[in-house]
């Protein structure tokens, strides 16, 4: 997060800093939609654990 902070305080224009935001947003809901499809499937599997 540290480096995202850098990034945003360096001299960015608005649409590069949109962009970057956009592709973190992106990848941070992919990863959670990844997890949370990963733990539907192991429910399924293996329901009592």
């Amino acid at each position: 997060m540290e480096q995202l902070d850098a990034l945003l305080t360096t001299e960015l224009n608005g649409r590069e800093r949109e962009g970057l935001m956009k592709a973190f947003e992106f990848s941070f809901e992919l990863a959670w939609h990844t997890l949370d499809a990963f733990a539907a499937w192991r429910r399924c599997l293996a329901p009592g654990l």
